[in-house]
Formats: C-alpha cells, sequence, structure tokens
C-alpha cells in the first residue's frame, strides 16, 4: 500500500525478515499510508490483484522468512476467499495440501 517493491526490500533485508504479511490489492490502487484511508473494494484475495505475490513470496523465501500470513482486511465471503488465495499459493508451489469443498 505505500508504494515499495516488497521484493526488493525483502532481499535487502536478508536474515533480518522471519514474518511476511501478504495481501492483494486491486488493481490502480493508489499509494496509502494511513490504512484507515483504504477503501473496502481494494483488497484482494492473492493472485487476483495487482501485486506480485509470486516475486515476493519467492523473495522473502530466499531472505529467510520462516512464517506467512495471509489477510485480506474486507471480503463477502471469507471462506471463499481464503480458499481462492490458498489455492493460488498451490499453483505457484508455495503450497502442499489441496483445499476441499468442505474444509
Amino acid at each position: 500500500m505505500a508504494g515499495m517493491d516488497a521484493a526488493a526490500f525483502l532481499r535487502k533485508n536478508r536474515g533480518r525478515v522471519e514474518l511476511v504479511h501478504l495481501k492483494g490489492r486491486a488493481p490502480g490502487t493508489s499509494v496509502h499510508y494511513d490504512i484507515a484511508t483504504v477503501p473496502n473494494e481494494t483488497f484482494r484475495e492473492l493472485g487476483s490483484g495487482d501485486r506480485p505475490v509470486q516475486h515476493i513470496v519467492e523473495a522473502a523465501t530466499e531472505a529467510g522468512a520462516k512464517h506467512y500470513f495471509v489477510e485480506q482486511d474486507f471480503s463477502t465471503d471469507p471462506m471463499r476467499s481464503l480458499r481462492q488465495s490458498y489455492s493460488f499459493l498451490q499453483r505457484i508451489g508455495f503450497c502442499c495440501q489441496p483445499v476441499s469443498a468442505s474444509d
């Protein structure tokens, strides 16, 4: 949201970042420094917005990150959103177990 290149930041800070917070953002979203000013429709499932999530995950892994958190601040259907984000992480080879409709 703050207009930084997250992958470059992670590479620059290799060995210093253990926790990574992943979010999706609607294409064309302007830079925001105050989360309270971000409209709800800005938040997207991983892989469906304009963030290069795959490159960020790769950079975080190379930098030694140990824990990843997926958050979507607003969703009309949080479980659907979580499944979609998880499926994206699987497609890029980051996760290993499929999510079934009953989960």
